[in-house]
């Protein structure tokens, strides 16, 4: 898979794979379902039946994907904006210079080279989960190169001339998760919560780890994080490593994140003896009723409410993220749920 940049040149950098699985619903025009359609300028109710009003929030409760549909169209907007105003500062510049747009573009992409460090390519990279950075063409890098530069150019254009954004990011409807006996980070009354569906052998639930250390910095005590387990079916130790970081987190929740960063930091095929070490390294003093707990499989009716409650939801891949109930699939990069995480607080 390739992951495409806007601008007149493009990257081939292995993007972001999302593990989940699809069904087909009936067809839309044979719900056998009799209705009258009706003008109405109430926006949020979509339908009545029996005399009750059936609003947007009530559909989109019952059915999440409403919401990412409506997350999918402003993100093409989003993205056909960006286009657009990159390309008329482009434009402008290139005016100015009395060169082409290309004549433009291809000069200032050999300037990149001189002004764009190895250090910023490699950064852009490891943001996206390029697996080995390594093996990335020195072409490639340059095109990187080229691209930071390009955005460089035009923020400088649009920081004294900023555009004026009408375009607003979905609000998703409002849900109530329950979080009773699950790790949590941060300050319980803090305004934002991320809840995280996550498998401890899942590659990409590893990468995102790094983008909410630096959440966690950024944010402080206005954040708090809920790990939720979600052991996908083809990873033969993610329930059990899941069940052990529970018996973990009894003894501490300082220790269940310790637990945690271990687990990812040594995805593996791993044992109990690997567990036990952990345990050990994390701070866990009572080993004997952590073996009994993990032994007893004390959590396992646990995770599979929570396995449930994430089914209910719409979720079927990990990582995913709930950001005061918006969704995030996927290892994002950090710009993805600071969007979500300003506005909220604004």
């Amino acid at each position: 898979m390739t992951h495409q940049l806007k601008f007149p040149f493009f990257i081939p950098l292995l993007a972001l794979a999302v593990a989940g699985c699809t069904q087909n619903g009936p067809a839309a025009n044979d719900s056998g379902i009799h209705y009258t359609k009706k003008d109405n300028a109430d926006q949020a109710v979509a339908a009545k039946f029996n005399g009750k009003d059936i609003t947007m929030e009530e559909l989109e409760k019952s059915s999440p994907e409403i919401y990412a549909a409506r997350l999918g169209v402003y993100k093409a907007q989003k993205n056909a904006l960006d286009d657009f105003v990159r390309n008329s500062v482009i434009e402008d510049m290139a005016k100015k210079a009395s060169l082409s747009n290309e004549e433009f573009t291809k000069k200032e992409m050999e300037s990149a080279k001189k002004k764009i460090s190895d250090k910023e390519v490699e950064a852009f990279l490891k943001a996206r989960n390029v697996p080995d950075t390594s093996k990335v063409p020195p072409e490639v890098r340059d095109q990187v190169r080229g691209l930071l530069h390009m955005q460089k150019l035009v923020a400088n254009a649009t920081k004294g001339n900023s555009v004026e954004l009408y375009l607003k990011r979905p609000r998703a409807a409002p849900i109530e998760f329950k979080t009773e006996g699950d790790p949590m980070w941060g300050n319980a009354d803090a305004p934002i919560t991320i809840i995280e569906y996550a498998d401890f052998q899942c590659y990409y639930c590893g990468k995102a780890k790094p983008t909410l250390a630096e959440l966690k910095k950024t944010y402080g005590k206005k954040l708090r994080i809920i790990y939720k387990h979600y052991p996908l079916p083809g990873h033969a130790e993610a329930r059990p490593a899941a069940e052990a970081s529970m018996c973990v987190n009894e003894q501490g929740s300082d220790k269940f994140w310790k637990f945690h960063d271990a687990l990812y930091d040594n995805q593996k095929a791993w044992t109990k003896d690997d567990f036990k070490e952990f345990a050990k390294k994390a701070g866990v003093s009572d080993m004997k009723k952590f073996e009994e707990c993990y032994d007893g499989k004390k959590y396992a009716e646990h995770i599979n409410t929570t396995m449930a409650e994430a089914q209910k939801l719409g979720v079927n891949s990990t990582p995913s993220f709930f950001v005061n109930s918006h969704l995030v699939q996927g290892a994002q990069d950090v710009g993805e749920f600071r969007e979500i995480i300003d506005e909220s607080l604004n």
